[in-house]
């Protein structure tokens, strides 16, 4: 079946399921693809908030750092805890500073060096 340029993620894992899918995958692989062409739907969960006149379900997510909407979210508050944990000094290439060699060190007890 040829595969439309037009398709989302999701849909273009759904339809390639059986290639990556089996046994000749690494289950890590497989995993985390399941987890990202099921992401916000529910196979993964929903939470249920109901009033008197509404109902309302929230859709659980994947969470796999490969997803284009989970990932991207985790890699940004990874982003801004390294940017508040580096002090803003001076370096060259930085334009509101004058440029000066700087040596920085990261120790491994660092939040986001995990």
């Amino acid at each position: 079946m040829p595969i439309s340029s037009a398709l989302s993620l999701k849909q273009l894992l759904k339809e390639t399921k059986r290639d990556w899918d089996h046994d000749g995958i690494p289950t890590n692989v497989r995993e985390n693809l399941w987890k990202v062409m099921n992401c916000g739907t529910a196979a993964l969960g929903a939470e249920v908030f109901a009033s008197p006149t509404e109902i309302k379900i929230i859709y659980h997510t994947c969470k796999s750092r490969f997803c284009h909407s989970c990932g991207a979210r985790s890699a940004a508050i990874w982003q801004s805890e390294v940017e508040l944990a580096i002090p803003d000094i001076p370096y060259p290439g930085n334009q509101s500073h004058d440029a000066t060699r700087v040596l920085a060190y990261i120790s491994a007890e660092s939040s986001f060096a995990e």
